[in-house]
């Protein structure tokens, strides 16, 4: 099966890009030549079909027919998958946020709120974007990238594209035996934290149109949730719904994992195949199979941006 082989050549471009280490400039070159040498093949077999074909016959263990997969085409799935690996590396010099972590000095951040807050009982915790650092006893800005997560007090109210200026100290996110949290930010990108952060607002709406009305209607729908039914349950249809699940409490949470089905809260195959279905049954008889298969598709996926794109989601 070709798409077989391809992810198993891109899964191997991802481990040759953990082991050898080779820059961004190098894969993205690779991938390049390799593009241009399958389009260029393919307009000189158009017009000369007596030109070989670049091929390459692999087994198939499930017993069907050999496939004739390009082996240039396997080369640039490999190339991507080394790409991808290096563009989710952090770069760490003078202009990335994490290289001011643990200084013990207060500094100045400027950048945008890119996720909804995290609202929780005592904080809030933002994710920013930022873009200029400077010290609290200085007037110039720096310039600097990455992503940071910052800790204010409980009821500040910031929303989804704000510009905030924050001031406090950066620290490197914590791990000891039994959890890594500097490990599970990384797994999002975020590399620096601010654990006493306090905000003040540069502009307001400076995020994404299509993201700020889809949070926008997913803290609607939450509102909703909590007006017509009492909690635990509101929490409960938030998590499955809309994949905010912070508010069910921790004995349901607790009686879901001991029974085996804490896999109905997280929003994952089984409930995106049922929203697709849905999809799919009301704009296939509305708009008939074919517009309404792409209706669909817009549909699951502003769905999935919707309840947070997280990687579950994203597979579902």
């Amino acid at each position: 099966m070709p798409l077989l082989w391809l992810s198993l050549m891109f899964m191997a471009g991802v481990w040759l890009g953990h082991l050898f280490g080779w820059p961004l400039l190098i894969w993205g070159s690779l991938a390049g030549a390799v593009f241009l040498v399958l389009i260029v093949h393919s307009i000189l077999v158009r017009f000369f079909s007596t030109l070989p074909a670049l091929t390459l016959r692999l087994p198939n263990p499930d017993g069907f027919p050999a496939s004739h997969l390009s082996v240039f085409l396997l080369l640039f799935s490999l190339s991507l998958g080394g790409l991808r690996y290096q563009m989710v590396q952090p770069v760490w010099d003078g202009q990335f946020i994490a290289s001011y972590n643990d200084l013990e000095r207060e500094v100045v951040i400027q950048g945008e709120v890119v996720l909804p807050p995290d609202e929780r009982d005592r904080y809030t915790q933002l994710t920013v974007r930022v873009d200029q650092i400077r010290a609290a006893d200085e007037l110039s800005n720096r310039p600097v990238s990455g992503l940071l997560l910052a800790r204010l007090s409980h009821g500040s109210d910031w929303d989804y594209g704000d510009r905030l200026a924050l001031s406090g100290t950066l620290e490197t996110p914590s791990e000891n035996e039994d959890f890594s949290y500097r490990a599970y930010l990384a797994r999002q990108c975020i590399y620096a934290y601010m654990p006493s952060a306090q905000a003040a607002l540069v502009t307001h709406g400076q995020g994404n149109w299509v993201l700020a009305r889809l949070y926008a209607l997913r803290e609607c729908g939450i509102r909703v949730l909590y007006r017509i039914f009492p909690d635990p349950e509101a929490s409960l249809l938030a998590g499955i719904l809309l994949g905010v699940d912070k508010n069910i409490p921790d004995q349901v949470m607790q009686a879901f994992q001991d029974s085996g089905t804490a896999h109905i809260i997280a929003i994952s195959g089984f409930n995106m195949t049922i929203v697709a279905g849905l999809f799919a049954a009301l704009f296939g008889r509305l708009l008939g199979r074919r517009k309404g298969a792409v209706a669909s598709l817009i549909a699951i996926t502003l769905y999935t941006l919707l309840v947070g794109a997280a990687p579950p989601v994203v597979r579902a």
